[in-house]
């Protein structure tokens, strides 16, 4: 039987369950944009630690090509020394075969660098994926937290009007 308490509290039910729906929908947006911020965060340094492999390996390349220089250096000086035609046979080809080993450690110590930066730029890419994931998330949530705000009112309404036309069939509400 519908009476003016029941009619009340239906009322009140409805308007606690909306708000109920509202606030959990506004607390999971909140999450994912926090998590949505995060990983925008991890992308920016994830292309920092990109920019800065390339960088450390071409200074480690620089540093090596300098230190091969003086090795060569060596090498020719001790063949000077001994002397050896420092410009032909055998003297030549090994100066030759020095330059090219330390030309291919130098190019094997940028390779690296870019593997390294690579890694980063994939992480960054991932990050940034998961940030548009987390952003997009938050928007369907504030959307669905509407609808169940809706969904509640509407549902909480029903129940009033249900109620009243049972009060008004049992006259509870007068002529």
């Amino acid at each position: 039987m519908a009476d003016p308490i029941s009619l009340g509290l239906s009322a009140i039910g409805a308007g606690v369950s909306a708000m109920g729906s509202a606030q959990s929908s506004s607390a999971q947006a909140s999450s994912y944009k926090y998590q949505a911020a995060v990983s925008a965060y991890n992308a920016q340094i994830a292309k920092q630690n990109a920019n800065y492999a390339v960088l450390q390996g071409e200074r480690t390349a620089e540093k090596y090509g300098l230190q091969a220089k003086q090795q060569m250096g060596n090498i020719v000086a001790g063949q000077a020394a001994s002397g050896l035609d420092v410009r032909s046979g055998s003297n030549k080809a090994t100066q030759e075969s020095q330059q090219l080993i330390s030309q291919m450690d130098q190019d094997t110590i940028r390779t690296d660098a870019a593997k390294t930066a690579y890694n980063y730029e994939v992480e960054a890419a991932s990050a940034t994926a998961q940030s548009q994931y987390y952003t997009q998330a938050a928007s369907n949530t504030e959307s669905a937290g509407t609808l169940g705000v809706i969904s509640s009112l509407i549902g909480g309404a029903s129940s009033v009007a249900s109620k009243w036309m049972q009060g008004s069939q049992n006259r509870l509400w007068g002529n």
